[in-house]
């Protein structure tokens, strides 16, 4: 497993960072800016909570292989296909940690990431259950 070498981060790719341009998206918003592994900015661009949270739909699995894709490296992905499971709890953890101290919005957005945790393990059952 690679985690993508070190890249230059945005650190908070989330909807509400990212407007369109004829030119395609641009990440705006560089507050957060930092040097480690790509599987940080993508698994905060796919989070279902942190599009839930900033108003918008949740990515589906034929979105989230797009934009796997899109990123143009496919050690990558498979890497973040591999951490998916630990990167959603990571935020799930989040979204409670908020949603105690008062910010209703992350209820919703914990709800998204328990969603696709599920389907993740139904994903995995599935591929495993011909295996003993």
């Amino acid at each position: 497993m690679r985690l993508g070498g070190m890249a230059f981060l945005h650190g908070d790719p989330v909807p509400g960072n990212v407007i369109r341009t004829p030119a395609g998206p641009v990440l705006i918003d560089w507050q957060c800016p930092a040097v480690g592994s790509p599987i940080h900015d993508i698994g905060m661009l796919l989070s279902p909570a942190m599009h839930v949270v900033n108003g918008a739909r949740p990515p589906g699995p034929a979105e989230e292989t797009q934009a796997l894709a899109a990123y143009g490296d496919a050690e990558v992905a498979a890497t973040y296909r591999t951490l998916a499971p630990i990167l959603a709890w990571r935020m799930a953890a989040y979204c409670t940690w908020k949603a105690a101290r008062g910010d209703r919005s992350y209820e919703a957005g914990l709800e998204a990431e328990l969603r696709r945790l599920k389907r993740l393990r139904d994903q995995d059952q599935a591929t495993h259950s011909g295996r003993t």
